[in-house]
């Protein structure tokens, strides 16, 4: 196991080492999560918050993920983030059939228009990270959107990381405010906490 301590040490590595994968080891990677996905979901699933990848990020591909449940579960509703403010607020937002996704703050692909879901109806969150650790903590970006967010969903919700990698030992500086995942997918294995 890796042990690089602060959420910004661990940021960096994992900015890193996703700028290292070649296309042909991501598409690997992104079909071992795909392998993986299925023990982590639910038999029955009705709602969905998942995200748009972003490529020049090197994350792991949500869509092909989101398609996968929307084969398995053809009555799903999908919700995606959208960012509201600097504040750190974000909407679930299902968007409307004739919209198309645009690049919203941080130019991160978003909803153009659609209906906000109260966030207490998800069941299922994709939650995209740059890396997690052993207890379920996990380090993002760093502008602390899903935390506020999953902070106002159900107690039983799936609060499920998406990652390349597998987890570091420890995050040292953990806030009462970070929430963590409740399973982790990696290409390897599905983390349950």
């Amino acid at each position: 196991m890796l042990s690089l301590g602060s959420k910004e040490k661990i940021r960096q590595h994992f900015r890193d080492a996703r700028k290292q994968l070649t296309l042909a080891e991501q598409s690997r990677l992104n079909e071992g999560l795909l392998q993986h996905l299925e023990q982590a979901v639910p038999q029955t699933l009705h709602t969905l918050m998942t995200f748009c990848s972003i490529p020049q990020w090197g994350e792991p591909d949500a869509d092909l993920l989101t398609q996968y449940l929307q084969k398995r579960y053809p009555l799903l509703t999908v919700a995606y983030p959208k960012i509201l403010d600097e504040a750190g607020n974000m909407e679930a937002i299902v968007p409307a059939a004739d919209s198309g996704m645009i690049a919203g703050r941080w130019n991160i692909p978003e909803p153009e228009r659609g209906e906000i879901m109260d966030p207490l109806r998800l069941e299922l969150v994709l939650v995209p990270l740059l890396a997690f650790d052993l207890h379920g903590h996990r380090v993002g970006y760093g502008k602390g959107y899903y935390d506020r967010f999953l902070q106002r969903c159900s107690p039983s919700v799936i609060r499920l990381g998406v990652s390349f990698f597998e987890p570091v030992d420890r995050i040292e500086d953990t806030g009462y405010f970070d929430v963590p995942l409740s399973r982790c997918i990696t290409p390897v294995r599905l983390y349950e906490f």
